[in-house]
């Protein structure tokens, strides 16, 4: 036994746009060690590799899930790891047909498979953005540049700049990280057009990620807040693309890919 949990440990391995997860199907939830098990089983040296862990529980209404960052810390929400959990929660029966309602730490969510298998297409409604700060700018380098801080579940500063290769991500994104108490997921984004954003993330409790789905989300917002963009956009990460958009009806609609990419057996040594 690992604490709480039997092994050898039973996981699957799944990612959103190289955004990618261990997912672990527990009646009970998260077991006392969670923190500890998500730095052990994230680690990409001595572990599976994973940028979280996430627990996925059957539940009255269809799933629910609790996701560690590689660091051990909590998220709230995630919009890359939820496709996962709705694709694998169906694949091993949690539910029927083609929709669910996620139970996340934000609230539930709920989702819909548009294609199945393989590959998988899901959407995903993320909620309603929040307003954290009025829009404003920062430093970044030498030049000041706009920018909005928001939530999808989870706190995001989106800064907007000429050039993303320019941007050292690896310098700014951990300083912006901590400037707020809790933490904030760091979008920098490229406006390409009035329908089509490029994005690079530096997630919380994470670092530099392929992808990021209340990411994705929280750029769109920002951008259509400040008028460069409309309600709706491609939104290109390094992982690949998602679909965002902000409907009449202030809710924000996620279309994204997850993939399986394989099952395994943990033994802890």
């Amino acid at each position: 036994m690992r604490g709480d949990l039997p092994l050898p440990l039973v996981f699957w391995k799944w990612d959103g746009l190289g955004n990618d997860f261990v997912l672990i199907l527990t009646p009970e939830g998260p077991p006392p060690e969670a923190e500890a098990l998500a730095r052990e089983l994230c680690d990409r040296h001595r572990g599976i590799g994973a940028d979280g862990l996430v627990f996925v529980t059957p539940t009255a209404g269809g799933v629910g899930m609790e996701i560690y960052n590689a660091d051990g810390s909590l998220a709230q929400m995630c919009g890359n790891a939820i496709r996962c959990v709705a694709a694998l929660g169906h694949r091993e029966s949690l539910f029927q047909g083609d929709r669910t309602e996620v139970s996340t730490r934000s609230g539930p969510r709920e989702v819909r498979i548009l294609a199945a298998p393989d590959p998988w297409v899901l959407q995903v409604d993320m909620g309603e953005p929040r307003v954290l700060e009025e829009a404003g700018s920062l430093k970044l380098g030498e030049e000041f540049r706009p920018c909005a801080t928001l939530s999808m579940g989870n706190p995001h500063r989106v800064v907007f700049v000429e050039d993303l290769d320019s941007v050292n991500i690896e310098q700014h994104g951990p300083l912006l990280e901590r400037s707020h108490p809790q933490g904030l997921n760091v979008e920098f984004v490229r406006v390409l057009g009035p329908d089509h954003l490029a994005v690079r993330v530096w997630e919380r409790g994470v670092g530099l990620t392929l992808a990021c789905g209340t990411g994705a989300c929280a750029a769109l917002v920002a951008a259509s807040m400040a008028g460069l963009t409309g309600r709706k956009a491609q939104v290109d990460l390094p992982g690949g693309a998602l679909e965002v958009e902000w409907q009449e009806d202030d809710r924000v609609r996620l279309v994204g890919p997850a993939r399986q990419v394989f099952r395994g057996e943990y033994t802890g040594c």
